[in-house]
Parts: structure tokens; C-alpha cells; sequence
């Protein structure tokens, strides 16, 4: 046998579930939702939150005594499928959640996972606003502030579509 012929190892032989979990960039915590506890979490999320297990996810993510309002862990274990929430923090940073469910024993629990998209929603919101930027620009006459031709136009084919569907008489004067 030669030296350069592949070994039949598989991945578990050469990582352990730790090094593979602590490897994503998500913060991953497993979540006992039966009384809301952190059984398990990653190397990104002890950065984000600070060691948290055996705590309340609530307690320790969010610094409330009850579970969050966004939080969507049961639904995920009551239909079996994974659900997600986009949530806006205080501090103005956004972040993206998906809860997992997964079965231990008699025992279900939610794998919560969480990506900071703060710099994508920045990115969205500034498309948005040059979006709106563009179109006023195009329907408004900069000096008058007035409607433009294009302007005029879009509004009189609005007006025109409406008056078709709803039945109505629309009478033009133009100057």
C-alpha cells in the first residue's frame, strides 16, 4: 500500500462535535425549553454573551425574567420544523435566530443559532432610501418642488386605472 493512497477515517475521527460547533462564526446554544436552561453553547456564543450555561436563555441573553417575546424555540418543537426571527436590539444591532428542535430522550430541546445582521440591514435601508432618493427625483421638479411630466403621468395613469375599476367619470383640463 502506498503512502499516497486516502485513509478510510471519517470526520469524527479527526474533529470532535466541539472543535466542528466552536469552528462556526453562529453562536449556538442548545436550550432546554421546559425551564428555558442552557444546556450547551459554542465558543461565538460564550463571546456574545459570556458562559451562560445553566442559566435561563432569557435571563442571561436578554436580562428578562420571563421568556422573550420573540423567541419561537416551542414552535419549533411543536411542529417540528425550524423557525426564525429577525430581532432589532436596543443597541441597534440586528441579529437573525433560528431554532431547531431536536429530541434527547424524553427530553426536547431547541439548537438556537444566531447571526449578526446588522451590516445587512444597514445595507438594505440605505438601498431603501437611495430607492426613494431616486424616485422623487424623477416624479419631482427640483426647483418647483411641483410634479414633473413623469410625475403627472404616473399619477394620471393611477387615477385613470381607478376610475376604470371603480366605474367613474374623470375629467382632464389641461393649461
Amino acid at each position: 500500500m502506498s503512502t499516497d493512497e486516502p485513509t478510510n477515517t471519517s470526520p469524527s475521527d479527526t474533529f470532535s462535535i466541539q472543535e466542528l460547533v466552536d469552528a462556526s462564526p453562529a453562536t449556538i446554544s442548545l436550550i432546554d425549553t421546559q425551564k428555558w436552561q442552557v444546556r450547551f453553547q459554542n465558543c461565538s456564543s460564550r463571546a456574545m454573551f459570556g458562559e451562560v450555561v445553566g442559566g435561563q436563555c432569557h435571563e442571561k441573553f436578554v436580562q428578562s425574567a420571563s421568556p422573550c417575546t420573540f423567541c419561537r424555540a416551542t414552535e419549533a418543537l411543536e411542529t417540528g420544523k425550524t423557525t426564525t426571527s429577525e430581532v432589532a436590539l436596543p443597541d441597534g444591532r440586528w441579529i437573525f435566530i433560528q431554532w431547531a428542535p431536536i429530541r434527547s430522550g424524553q427530553t426536547f430541546l431547541a439548537v438556537e443559532s444566531i447571526i449578526d445582521v446588522t451590516e445587512s440591514k444597514r445595507r438594505e435601508e440605505e438601498a431603501r432610501r437611495l430607492k426613494d432618493l431616486f424616485e422623487h427625483q424623477a416624479t419631482i421638479d427640483p426647483l418647483t418642488e411641483l410634479l414633473n411630466r413623469r410625475g403627472w403621468t404616473e399619477l394620471a395613469e393611477r387615477v385613470w386605472w381607478r376610475s376604470v375599476q371603480n366605474h367613474e367619470v374623470v375629467e382632464v383640463l389641461l393649461l
